[in-house]
């Protein structure tokens, strides 16, 4: 019955991984994908304590800029939801889709060795703040 118990505890501890992974690919169509120049209107634009791009979620932090590769990025922090720890977002456009994110339950555990230049930037700031 205590095997039976442990079990169930498993399942359940692997439903909630699936889950956040799920989200993360669900709300991240570039986890390990940087948009091309082409696509990107902020390209080559100036270093600004405020967002470069509009972003319409009201529970997202603005936290920097961030230019990788040539690429201008709005970094946000959303934070902790119902299924696991805050999501952080790297804006590079003004449309709903022109973002990248990564919740941090999934991103603390990127190999940086396999990632692209913008997520391990990515993790890099997001240490700062969820380790700080």
């Amino acid at each position: 019955m205590e095997q039976r118990a442990e079990e169930k505890a498993t399942v359940a501890r692997l439903l909630v991984l699936l889950a956040i992974i799920l989200v993360s690919v669900a709300t991240c169509h570039a986890i390990f994908s940087i948009p091309s120049e082409q696509s990107i209107p902020g390209k080559g634009a100036p270093m600004s304590p405020n967002p470069v791009y509009q972003h319409d979620c009201t529970l997202c932090r603005f936290m920097q800029n961030l230019t990788v590769e040539g690429i201008v990025y709005d970094v946000y922090r959303c934070p902790k939801t119902a299924i696991g720890e805050s999501t952080w977002l790297a804006r590079y456009g003004d449309e709903g889709s022109e973002y990248w994110s990564m919740p941090w339950d999934v991103m603390k555990g990127i190999d940086v060795n396999v990632a692209t230049p913008l997520t391990v930037e990515m993790l890099r700031i997001a240490r700062e703040h969820e380790n700080g």
